[in-house]
């Protein structure tokens, strides 16, 4: 009797539903780190991109205009998406669809963006690293996740907080999994790294990249002066000046970076730079349950600021722990992915 010819995994395709847009450059790595996975994993690979009226006319009018509409950021986060990543807007068949990374089920993004919790084809679902950004939620956002996650094969998140909220409403088993960045190692990202015409090769510098209030800014600005650093603000404004590519060198040559950024905490690890993670102040103080996570997933208890001054030994840390338990999670969510996708695991 002969045996059913088994379909490779290069013949099937792979659609990623994350958050739109240019105009965050965590968002646009992992979404360049989710893809390069799923490619070594033999997957064609697209990136679900929705389009709008308003984003036809933005696009008409910047073609059609001597300068365009495009903010100096949007253009240099677009060339590193065209260069990395397949967007399609419509997907008319694909094998399997992955929700993540980033925060796909906040609650206040899918609200205009239901693609990201409903996906709106008949494939394979599967959620990856899925991160909530919330710690808690409403009966009604409890009562629409419910609904929605009886759809997905398997289930994901990033944090250990997101499972406890919804694992309590689904019979699936729900794991934490690594942000897809961490699942490349620090050589892939060197290769994209380009130098900023304002930093002097092995200048020792602090990079500031705060997204919320400038509180903290004191504290930095004392650390800087009695130690004799410069201090590189890298700014998220719609004018930066830096790209994807920049904002890879800036960390991985600092000498400490200072954020309250997720995504730059984890490339602090990637580059095993030390790091000091601020809350978040404003209205996105919420945001910092994110950074919690992460923190105790390596460890890392004393990278939170203190709430009154920068010391020493946020400077001094021995990434050697890191990079062990690094491994091991690596490992792991590989493994759920390659399950969850169907790839036979060779290891």
């Amino acid at each position: 009797m002969k045996k059913d010819k088994k379909i490779t995994t290069s013949k099937r395709t792979c659609t990623i539903f994350t958050l739109p847009g240019y105009y965050n450059y965590g968002n646009r790595l992992q979404l360049f780190a989710l893809t390069k996975v799923l490619n070594k994993l033999g997957f064609k690979t697209y990136a679900y991109k929705r389009k709008t009226f308003k984003s036809i006319i933005k696009e008409f009018l910047k073609h059609n205009t001597p300068l365009g509409l495009f903010n100096k950021k949007e253009v240099k986060l677009k060339k590193f998406t065209r260069k990395y990543i397949r967007e399609k807007s419509i997907i008319k068949q694909t094998d399997y669809s992955v929700v993540g990374s980033d925060q796909v089920w906040n609650p206040n993004f899918f609200k205009n963006r239901p693609f990201l919790i409903d996906v709106p084809n008949e494939s394979v679902k599967v959620s990856y690293a899925a991160s909530i950004g919330k710690e808690t939620l409403t009966e009604d956002e409890l009562s629409r996740f419910k609904a929605s996650l009886n759809n997905y094969k398997r289930i994901s998140v990033r944090e250990r907080s997101a499972k406890d909220l919804l694992q309590p409403i689904t019979d699936k088993e729900i794991e934490v999994v690594l942000d897809p960045t961490l699942l490349l190692s620090k050589e892939d990202y060197i290769k994209l790294e380009k130098k900023p015409k304002n930093i002097e090769t092995g200048e020792k510098y602090i990079l500031c990249y705060i997204l919320g209030g400038t509180e903290q800014m004191d504290a930095i600005n004392t650390f800087a002066l009695e130690h004799g650093y410069r201090i590189i603000p890298f700014s998220d404004r719609n004018d930066s000046k830096y790209g994807v590519e920049e904002f890879l060198y800036l960390i991985h040559h600092a000498a400490l970076i200072c954020t309250d950024s997720f995504h730059a905490c984890v490339f602090s690890i990637i580059f095993e730079r030390p790091f000091v993670a601020f809350r978040r102040t404003g209205k996105h103080s919420y945001m910092f349950t994110r950074l919690q996570n992460l923190i105790n997933t390596f460890e890392l208890k004393n990278r939170e600021y203190n709430g009154t001054s920068i010391t020493k030994e946020n400077v001094n840390l021995d990434y050697s722990k890191v990079n062990s338990i690094l491994e091991t999670r690596r490992k792991e969510s590989l493994r759920y992915l390659k399950t969850a996708l169907e790839v036979e695991d060779e290891n």
